[in-house]
């Protein structure tokens, strides 16, 4: 796929999962120029050939996308299709769909606001998406971007997917209430899928001076509050380690706002890393924070976390807060609010009991 996170991770995961008892197929898209089709699987490489033909193509039809997936659904005869996000060539996949059973497994609050956060860029309120003028007012789209890529675009996926799917499927009841509120038809909340096993023995917290952010560095995931708040902790607690894991646009502002900080030689970046490398992390971890300012759904770090064994503090927003039990596995933290990020890591490392 065209990058790897929470969701991919969760796709596939069932796949693996249901592949044991039923006959399961594959479909999706990936980055390079390789088409890849068999018996059981069809990805294919994600083409842009030219500005006006591909934004054609993208936003309205692809006829090979559709001609290649018609043609492998036609060939498999699925009793169900069950489709995940769907952001890539959305109208040739759906079409191709038509005439089966098809549920969605939505991931994140992107099938209803054209950002993906359902807040407002310009001031972080919460807003209940929908695509529409509101959205250039509050400096989320630019204004020719709203007018040729989401207007248009987004109400035609919309009309196919409540023409073609069944029903949704979401990861929290925050998104339920959302994609409700827009006329979608919601008939589950299912939380991710987590491999613990059986007679795990989680390692008791040692050292008291770990605080650990996985995630993208990207602005929606708030970690540039985290690194602010950090500044603080360590005038309290100069023993204070802040460890951060993931990559992304923001690595280069993130380390120059260290810097600038002069909080250096106390955060460590690692880049991207194999699962079995933010285990062992998480196992040294004192506090996992999930700082995300955006309606972030439902974060797969959360459940990593928890399975570890170990204490949260997650921003009060989208659908975090229904998976932390206040006082028994975490904290709520307010986002975007390094004060109140400081004070709770600062309270949670000096109070060992708690």
């Amino acid at each position: 796929y065209w990058h790897i996170g929470g969701a991919e991770v969760q796709f596939l995961k069932e796949f693996e999962l249901v592949s044991k008892y039923e006959e399961t197929y594959l479909f999706s898209f990936n980055n390079t120029s390789e088409l890849i089709e068999d018996k059981r699987k069809l990805i294919l490489p994600l083409k842009y050939p030219g500005m006006i033909y591909s934004h054609l193509q993208y936003h309205y039809f692809n006829f090979n996308v559709y001609h290649l997936l018609r043609k492998f659904i036609l060939n498999v005869k699925p009793d169900i299709i069950h489709i995940h996000n769907n952001y890539k060539y959305t109208n040739s996949v759906l079409l191709a769909c038509r005439g089966f059973k098809v549920v969605q497994t939505v991931h994140d609050f992107g099938l209803i606001c054209p950002t993906g956060w359902c807040v407002t860029k310009k001031d972080y309120k919460i807003c209940r998406g929908k695509e529409g003028l509101k959205c250039f007012s509050n400096q989320c789209v630019p204004l020719y971007s709203l007018l040729t890529s989401h207007l248009l675009p987004r109400k035609i996926k919309t009309f196919l997917r409540k023409k073609i799917i069944s029903g949704f499927i979401t990861p929290s009841h925050k998104l339920k209430e959302f994609l409700e509120y827009q006329g979608f038809s919601v008939f589950a909340v299912i939380n991710y899928i987590m491999d613990i096993p059986l007679g795990t023995v989680f390692n008791p917290i040692t050292d008291y001076n770990k605080i650990l952010y996985v995630g993208h560095l990207i602005p929606s995931k708030g970690i540039q509050y985290l690194v602010s708040a950090f500044e603080q902790v360590k005038k309290s607690i100069p023993s204070a380690e802040l460890h951060i894991v993931g990559s992304g646009e923001q690595m280069q502002y993130l380390q120059e706002l260290v810097d600038k900080l002069n909080i250096k030689e106390n955060i460590y970046f690692y880049g991207q890393l194999p699962n079995q490398e933010i285990n062992m992390l998480y196992k040294k971890a004192s506090v996992v924070v999930v700082p995300s300012i955006w309606m972030e759904n439902s974060s797969v770090v959360v459940y990593e976390t928890l399975a570890a064994g170990r204490p949260l503090l997650v921003s009060n927003i989208g659908g975090l807060p229904e998976l932390i039990e206040q006082d028994k596995n975490g904290w709520l933290i307010q986002p975007g609010n390094p004060d109140d990020i400081a004070e709770k890591i600062i309270c949670l490392l000096k109070n060992k009991d708690l």
